[in-house]
């Protein structure tokens, strides 16, 4: 959900990942960006979309988009970690 007006830009979004009691699941965060003075629209959403990046609120938004098995987690973040030990071997090999 998208809030906006002259002076602020506000954006809605719900954490996923987090383990949680059931009673706080439901709990939703804000991205807020404060309008400084003489300040264009395109610079306040530019610092939306920096801001949106940096707490990887697109990449949630598309993960939860399909639903994905436990299993398929499991074995996406297995075979990440295989690749990132890959890489620092090779790297350990040419020093």
């Amino acid at each position: 959900m998208l809030w906006c007006n002259w002076q602020h830009v506000c954006f809605w979004y719900r954490r996923v990942g987090v383990r949680a009691p059931a009673a706080q699941q439901n709990i939703y965060y804000m991205i807020i960006i404060k309008r400084n003075e003489k300040e264009s629209i395109d610079r306040m959403l530019k610092r939306y979309k920096i801001k949106q990046k940096r707490t990887k609120l697109r990449s949630q938004l598309k993960d939860r988009k399909h639903f994905t098995k436990p299993s398929q987690v499991r074995r996406l973040q297995k075979q990440k970690a295989i690749y990132i030990q890959s890489l620092r071997s090779d790297e350990e090999k040419r020093s």
